[in-house]
C-alpha cells in the first residue's frame, strides 16, 4: 500500500513540476536570434519592415527585436506588428486584425521593443517585422544591399524594394526547452524528493 501511495505521489509530483515549468519558463540570457549589422548607410525619414527567417533549432520566447542606430545603440519607434504572412498596406493600418498578425510589442526598454513573454517564434520560419512609427532621419543604419519594406507616410503602402539596402536590426530570444527536457526535469526533482523523503 505504501509503495503505491509513493508510486502515485512521485507521478502526481512530474505532472505538477512538468506543468509548472511549461507555463513559467526560467528566464535564462537571451540569444540573437538573427541579426543584420553591417550597415554604413544611415536611413532617411519613414516607416520601416523587414522579413526575418529565424535560423533551425528550437522555437524562442520572450522576444525582443531593436532597430541599430548610429553608435551602434538599439533603437525602436512606435508599436513593432510580428506578422506571418507579407503585409502591403499603410503603416497606420496594422492592427490585431492584420492578416497573418503573430504579436504587437508591448512597449519599449533600452531601445528595444518588448514582447509578451508568451510569443514563439518557431524554428526555420519567416516572420515578417513592421513599424507603425516613424523613424527618423538618420535614425537608424543600412546597408547598400538586401531587400527593405519602406513607406514614406503613415498612410502610404508599404513596399518592398529589392537590393534598396536592408535595415540593420537584432532579434533576440531564449530557448524554449523540449518536452523531453521539461519532463526529464521533472522526473529528475520528483526522484530528488522520493529519496530525501525516504531518507527522513
Amino acid at each position: 500500500m505504501r509503495k503505491q501511495q509513493l508510486f502515485r505521489w512521485l507521478f502526481v509530483s512530474c505532472l505538477v513540476i512538468g506543468f509548472v515549468a511549461f507555463l513559467f519558463p526560467a528566464r535564462v540570457a537571451a540569444d540573437t536570434i538573427s541579426s543584420q549589422t553591417d550597415g554604413l548607410v544611415p536611413n532617411f525619414d519613414g516607416y520601416f519592415g523587414a522579413a526575418v527567417a529565424t535560423p533551425t533549432g528550437q522555437a524562442w520566447n520572450n522576444i525582443t527585436f531593436n532597430w541599430i542606430a548610429p553608435g551602434p545603440s538599439p533603437a525602436a519607434f512606435g508599436t513593432l506588428f510580428v506578422l506571418t504572412q507579407e503585409y502591403l498596406g499603410t503603416p497606420a493600418a496594422l492592427s490585431s486584425a492584420t492578416a497573418g498578425f503573430l504579436a504587437a510589442s508591448t512597449g519599449i526598454s533600452g531601445g528595444m521593443y518588448d514582447f509578451a513573454p508568451g510569443v514563439t517564434l518557431l524554428s526555420s520560419t519567416t516572420y515578417w517585422f513592421y513599424s507603425n512609427g516613424e523613424i527618423p532621419d538618420s535614425g537608424i543604419m543600412g546597408s547598400g544591399a538586401g531587400d527593405v519594406y519602406y513607406a514614406p507616410t503613415g498612410s502610404d503602402n508599404f513596399l518592398l524594394f529589392h537590393g534598396f539596402g536592408a535595415e540593420d536590426f537584432s532579434l533576440q530570444g531564449t530557448r524554449v526547452p523540449e518536452p523531453a527536457t521539461i519532463s526529464l526535469l521533472g522526473v529528475g526533482i520528483a526522484l530528488a524528493a522520493l529519496k530525501r523523503k525516504k531518507a527522513s
